[in-house]
């Protein structure tokens, strides 16, 4: 039997089963692809509102501390950040600074985390929480005062006066909160101190929510 283009009506019917085949394939593909796109923007829309709230408190806490830097070391194996040990690398993934200071951030792009052993090292047991480090050789470590020497050549060499640690959560791996002054000995008071380690908590529960 013909339409009355001449087409057989078999023509029609094989082309409609061609159509419906391909259909059956290209719509499922169309589907993933575009579950995809959107998981793929899920992603980067949380990963950058991650981001931007990490950032928006260590903006808070340099300005209420009144000190030139505040940053985050994160340690990873390679390319990813890693929960632990053993770590190679070194990477600031956060910064703000006064100014009138110089950012450094691009200075610490997946350094070798060896470079800063006599200071991490303080930090690899579980129960240190923090430590302050000046260029002359002191330090006070979980509020006990002592002398800490070996850190003396790296503050000097990145004319560092203080250099405050604290550890992100109990395992170092998870990173370090840096807080720095090139220009004056920092003294924090115990609320101070109490205030920096709610900081850190709440940077560790922002970390614990970024998609891997």
């Amino acid at each position: 039997k013909k339409t009355m283009e001449g087409i057989t009506t078999g023509t029609l019917i094989e082309a409609g089963k061609v159509l419906a085949g391909a259909a059956l394939v290209v719509v499922p593909l169309g589907i993933k692809y575009l579950k995809r796109k959107a998981e793929e923007k899920t992603f980067t829309v949380r990963k950058l509102d991650c981001a931007a709230t990490i950032e928006s408190r260590i903006i808070e806490m340099r300005a209420r501390l009144g000190v030139d830097r505040v940053a985050i070391f994160e340690f990873s194996n390679g390319d990813k950040t890693v929960m632990g040990f053993p770590f190679l690398y070194s990477t600031m993934t956060y910064e703000r600074v006064q100014d009138s200071i110089s950012s450094m951030k691009g200075m610490f792009n997946k350094v070798p985390a060896s470079w800063f052993s006599s200071l991490n090292s303080h930090f690899v047991p579980v129960t240190s929480n923090y430590g302050l480090f000046y260029d002359d050789g002191t330090a006070i470590l979980d509020g006990v005062e002592t002398m800490t020497p070996d850190v003396v050549s790296i503050l000097k060499g990145y004319h560092i006066v203080s250099n405050c640690i604290f550890k992100i959560s109990n395992n170092i791996g998870d990173g370090l909160l840096i807080i720095s002054d090139h220009k004056k000995k920092l003294v924090f008071t115990k609320e101070e101190i109490a205030q920096i380690k709610g900081d850190t908590n709440y940077i560790a529960n922002i970390m614990n929510q970024r998609p891997k």
